[in-house]
């Protein structure tokens, strides 16, 4: 997801998914949608089962 849009989570609950035990939070550069050349921030969070 775009880091603009993790980080216009509420605070609350961005600390709330980085504490899970089971959910791991990276930053990562993605591809711009409007621009594949481009990268951009991104965030990936990874489930783990």
């Amino acid at each position: 997801m775009k880091k603009e849009k993790y980080n216009s989570m509420p605070l609350e609950d961005r600390e709330a998914v980085e504490r899970l035990v089971n959910v791991s939070v990276g930053d990562v550069r993605i591809k711009n949608p409007n621009n594949p050349v481009q990268l951009m921030d991104g965030g990936l969070l990874v489930f783990k089962i």
